[in-house]
């Protein structure tokens, strides 16, 4: 299973971590990004060349453009790959909720979930805590491989060979922090990823 895309909203650390790997490896990238309102939101939207959301004129408007955000990333993707590092007390509620509540992840209508799968099956949660770059490397490989690897029905056609990724995370002290664990571990996984698809 070859990775042809990272979806990404562009948040500092994983996720730009994320696009860099997809430039780096030539491979095609693209998401939708909160609207700006700091200068390194607003330099990664400019950056990665990102479609932002609209604010709703209403009193929750930025959380509702965040859940809009994460909505339509799910809907451009195959599969989700979350990275975190739970060491400490972090709590991994918040994610796990804009993740995989039904109003993100429910296409809208005309669109069918990715490869028919749910969103729990398409979800690979890597956990850089006491894992090694390799191993992570290894899991997600797996997870390409076994989760999002679609039969071909009946014979009568070849099985998927590419995917596209939504890659993010959280809890990790600090997105350099989160940046450095991330940027060598998604180089290496598109890299063997290609390098498989010859």
């Amino acid at each position: 299973m070859r990775i042809q895309q990272i979806i990404s909203g562009g948040a500092v650390g994983t996720e730009q971590a994320a696009l860099d790997a997809a430039i780096a490896c030539g491979i095609e990238y693209s998401g939708w990004c909160p609207p700006a309102t700091k200068a390194e939101i607003a330099g990664s939207r400019k950056h990665y060349q990102l479609t932002p959301v609209s604010v709703p004129d209403s009193p929750n408007g930025m959380d509702e453009a965040i859940r809009e955000c994460i909505r339509q990333n799910l809907i451009l993707s195959d599969g989700i790959i979350i990275f975190v590092c739970s060491h400490g007390d972090h709590d991994l509620t918040w994610l796990s909720n804009q993740l995989m509540r039904t109003d993100h992840v429910t296409p809208k209508p005309g669109q069918t979930p990715p490869r028919g799968r749910s969103r729990a099956e398409s979800t690979l949660l890597v956990d850089l805590t006491d894992l090694t770059n390799e191993q992570a490397v290894a899991d997600i490989l797996a997870f390409l491989t076994k989760q999002l690897v679609t039969p071909a029905p009946w014979g009568s056609h070849p099985a998927e060979e590419t995917c596209s990724l939504y890659v993010t995370g959280s809890n990790f002290d600090h997105p350099a922090e989160a940046y450095a664990r991330v940027l060598p571990i998604m180089l290496e996984t598109i890299r063997r990823t290609q390098s498989a698809g010859k």
